[in-house]
């Protein structure tokens, strides 16, 4: 996401449990800890959630973080729908303090019917498929060729997500 905002001329603002592993990331022109996250909603247009779930991150974007959100604010979530309290989103997009939300992921997926999300102008919807291209099945694959390699000789395995 970065990288393609960067070819857009957007400022790029990271937020990290550990910002020094984005030190030098060329594509990032600010990285934050999650204490700093009302700063970012301050300062962005647009804001993408991709975060791991962890017992941090639950509920991470909250009416709290909310009333921080700069007007005209569109929020994007390819994570995982327990990011983001849907109902505190719904709240924002209705009394137009959020300008926009594009969500491929919601707290119970399916997305039940009777969910307001459906109804809402300034929402898009898309059904889990943001990570899908053509090249990711072949990755994924050879990914985890390399880590069964990789257990079954005790090295350590890459891609793992760390949910401390």
């Amino acid at each position: 996401c970065a990288k393609l905002g960067k070819a857009y001329g957007m400022r790029i603002i990271g937020l990290r449990r550990r910002p020094e592993l984005s030190a030098n990331d060329e594509y990032i022109d600010k990285i934050l800890t999650f204490d700093k996250i009302n700063e970012i909603m301050e300062e962005s247009d647009y804001v993408v959630v991709a975060a791991a779930v962890t017992p941090d991150t639950i509920n991470m974007i909250n009416k709290d973080v909310l009333k921080h959100a700069k007007r005209n604010q569109v929020i994007i979530n390819l994570g995982r729908g327990a990011l983001i309290n849907e109902d505190d989103l719904i709240e924002s997009l209705e009394d137009g303090s959020l300008q926009g939300a594009a969500l491929d992921v919601f707290a119970t997926e399916p997305l039940p019917k009777e969910s307001k999300l459906w109804e809402l102008p300034n929402v898009l919807l898309s059904p889990h498929i943001g990570g899908v291209a053509s090249h990711m099945r072949g990755l994924s694959v050879n990914i985890f060729i390399d880590n069964c390699a990789r257990y079954l000789s005790n090295e350590q395995l890459v891609n793992k997500v760390d949910k401390q």
